[in-house]
């Protein structure tokens, strides 16, 4: 998605590792999307096109990111079923980090 609007990443992501959040214990995710999308949005004010940011459990960093597609749905890429849309069911909410909105294009 950033790329369809802004064009290139602003930053290329480290190798994957399944344990790269748990290892260093920086919320990563989270600040690269403070840093390129500005202040998280409330969540009770989360809007189709959100980045969706969610974490494990409450004290793990974010480590898995999603785009709200419609107000209890959301894209995101899913290990062995790739990119699919899922509902945003009550314990996909709990585990919601952060919500970002895209930034305009100037």
């Amino acid at each position: 998605m950033w790329r369809e609007i802004h064009g290139s990443e602003p930053e290329l992501p480290p190798a994957y590792q399944p344990d790269w959040a748990e290892r260093s214990h920086e919320d990563r995710l989270r600040e690269a999307a403070r840093r390129y999308f500005g202040a998280e949005v409330a969540g009770t004010d989360m809007r189709p096109g959100d980045l969706l940011l969610f974490c494990w459990r409450p004290d793990l960093p974010a480590k898995h990111a999603g785009i709200l597609s419609t107000p209890d749905r959301f894209i995101h890429a899913y290990e062995q079923a790739a990119v699919i849309e899922s509902t945003l069911v009550p314990s996909w909410r709990r585990r919601i980090a952060g919500v970002f909105r895209f930034p305009e294009k100037v």
